[in-house]
């Protein structure tokens, strides 16, 4: 029986590298040449299997606001500036996502689970408009219309009238950020083949005794996720297929495209890293 299981194994890794080969796909050089973005190799951290860490970005006391929501549990960002709090989850469990705003809360329907996001989480800055695929301005605001009034929201407490709250999920770490006044934001990414990248927005206005709030979903952050080496949001065999091109220099790459392809984090794009990639799309340990 082992024996059939590893036969099977092989031609499926075989039968996936023959059809990437086949693909004709393209790395989108191009239009991502101009993502800007930058890591700091030297600000990284480890987050065990089923933890949550909330963190803060860009943000003081002073005009931080709102909180986390993780299924029932409320993380108060407002008591860890400059550090972070921790959420403990259960093994097999699934949790939302959300943010409160005091009388006001917004929760995803979409479910996580945190029984494989351990691992290294590397604290990326990045300009959001670059990788969102709707809504920021160049300078990181969203214009918002509430109760007939337009502003641009920056996600800080701005004053009674206008609040607003950005969180960047990524795996298990959650980052309360505000981008700066270049559009930049930063947040702890994960490093795990696979694990996406997305953003959740919500947006407060209150004046002349009148309270409104709403926001976006969840969006994809496309191209801040190892293996998505087309920056599409996603790993999938045509990320496989382009790493095949570029080892033969069939393709060129950028640097977001070729951090993105070193998924073992050995410094170096081979053929492991489609293997790996291989694996991890056919449910195999790797």
């Amino acid at each position: 029986m082992k024996k059939i299981i590893s036969t099977l194994t092989a031609l499926l890794i075989v039968y996936i590298t023959v059809f990437a080969g086949v693909l004709s796909v393209t790395a989108a050089t191009d239009d991502t040449a101009a993502k800007h973005y930058s890591i700091t190799g030297s600000k990284t951290i480890t987050i065990p299997d089923n933890q949550v860490r909330v963190f803060t970005s860009n943000l003081t006391k002073d005009n931080c606001y709102g909180n986390v929501l993780l299924n029932n549990t409320t993380v108060a960002i407002s008591d860890c500036i400059d550090k972070y709090e921790t959420v403990s989850t259960e093994s097999g469990k699934e949790y939302k996502i959300g943010i409160n705003l005091g009388a006001f809360a917004s929760i995803t329907s979409d479910k996580y689970s945190y029984d494989k996001t351990g691992g290294t989480y590397e604290w990326v800055k990045f300009k959001i408009y670059d990788f969102a695929d709707r809504g920021f301005n160049e300078n990181g605001t969203v214009t918002n219309q509430k109760n007939g009034d337009i502003h641009d929201y920056n996600f800080t407490s701005e004053d009674d009238c206008y609040k607003s709250v950005l969180l960047i999920i990524s795996g298990a770490a959650i980052t309360v950020a505000a981008p700066d006044e270049n559009g930049y934001v930063a947040a702890y990414i994960s490093t795990n083949l696979g694990d996406k990248t997305e953003y959740m927005t919500e947006f407060l206005y209150r004046k002349d005794g009148i309270s409104t709030f709403g926001g976006g979903s969840r969006y994809r952050l496309y191209g801040l996720a190892i293996g998505d080496t087309n920056q599409n949001g996603y790993v999938n065999i045509y990320d496989a297929g382009l790493i095949q091109k570029y080892i033969a220099g069939e393709e060129a790459f950028d640097s977001l495209s070729e951090h993105n392809a070193d998924v073992n984090h050995d410094g170096r794009i081979s053929v492991e890293d489609v293997t790996t990639i291989q694996k991890f799309l056919a449910g195999l340990k790797y």
